[in-house]
């Protein structure tokens, strides 16, 4: 995040003008944190599932215990619950790499640098 926000940012300021700034800073700050809060919501749902599928035949409300049990760190979690934790943390890793990796390409196949004449201007 620390990588691409700002240059987004400045990207987004510049091509806006001076007259929209307002507009698109607040836009690009309501697009920055829904896309935060969609990130969190969907990785957390990518780890359930893949926790879940590492304890495959147990009833959705074991899985639930299951995940609880390893998150707070108590010592009745089986050592299988923790290979599962371990195989679903790998899952939203690479899940989360490869999101980062695809915006970077979307964004450096579609971000345009802005004409020369609009920042060449005198502020």
């Amino acid at each position: 995040m620390t990588v691409t926000v700002p240059p987004l940012t400045s990207t987004v300021m510049t091509s806006a003008g001076d007259e929209h700034a307002g507009i698109a800073s607040g836009v690009n700050n309501a697009v920055a944190r829904i896309a935060g809060l969609l990130a969190v919501a969907a990785l957390g749902a990518v780890l359930s599932a893949s926790f879940s599928n590492h304890l495959s035949g147990i009833t959705p409300t074991q899985t639930s215990d299951a995940l609880n049990a390893v998150m707070a760190g108590h010592p009745g979690s089986s050592e299988g619950g923790l290979a599962a934790f371990d195989g679903a943390l790998r899952t939203v890793m690479w899940t989360a790499s490869i999101c980062a990796g695809l915006g970077g390409c979307i964004g450096w196949l579609s971000i345009r640098r802005p004409d020369v004449a609009r920042s060449a201007r005198p502020l």
